[in-house]
């Protein structure tokens, strides 16, 4: 950060990850949504998932909660492109479990 960075995330596995910025230093456990049969690719689905909402401007705790969510899904299955989740299949999956992200888009909220 002291180089100029706006934030740092640190994965920490099956620990969840730590978010570091200039105003918040938070610890975001892991979800637990899924039995572990193969972790490969569970970082790369936490990426994608965060870098795809972030751009959808959802803030960064929705877009860290909802990767942590794609990357439970990705440890589920053996290797890394068939264990990953896509965004219809994830979000209907966290709307059944009462997630809130996945009910209204960014655009739709009012400000």
């Amino acid at each position: 950060m002291a180089k100029g960075a706006g934030c740092i995330i640190i994965t920490l596995g099956p620990d969840g990850c730590y978010l570091k910025s200039r105003d918040t230093s938070r610890r975001f456990p892991a979800c637990r949504l899924f039995s572990v049969v193969d972790n490969t690719g569970a970082a790369d689905a936490f990426i994608g998932a965060l870098a795809s909402y972030l751009s959808m401007g959802y803030s960064l705790e929705e877009s860290i909660s909802t990767a942590q969510a794609a990357a439970a899904f990705s440890v589920s299955r053996v290797g890394c492109a068939s264990a990953t989740i896509d965004k219809a299949t994830l979000e209907n999956y966290l709307s059944l479990k009462g997630h809130t992200l996945v009910s209204d888009s960014p655009q739709d909220r009012i400000l």
